[in-house]
């Protein structure tokens, strides 16, 4: 859930869902899930900006690049609570 810390710490979105195939109809973290992720083309019309919290990176790549292709805007999570360490 850290994601949705973080969206919710920038303070610049309305609303926060969340479309997750086992859940669908469900609360998380007080965030409605809304369908499925296959129905990311149907949140069009409602939602602009859309962010990829999946562990898969193939799958989230693949996603990312659908969602980009359909002109929806990724959005940059940053953390206000982020420390760079001197070691690399």
């Amino acid at each position: 859930m850290s994601c949705l810390e973080i969206a919710r710490s920038m303070e610049c979105y309305e609303s926060i869902a969340f479309l997750d195939d086992g859940c669908v109809g469900e609360t998380i973290c007080d965030c409605p899930v809304i369908g499925k992720i296959e129905d990311i083309e149907k949140m069009r019309d409602k939602y602009d900006t859309a962010f990829v919290a999946l562990g898969d990176n193939q799958k989230r790549c693949d996603l990312l690049d659908k969602m980009k292709s359909q002109v929806l805007k990724i959005a940059t999570l940053i953390s206000q609570r982020v420390n760079v360490s001197k070691y690399r």
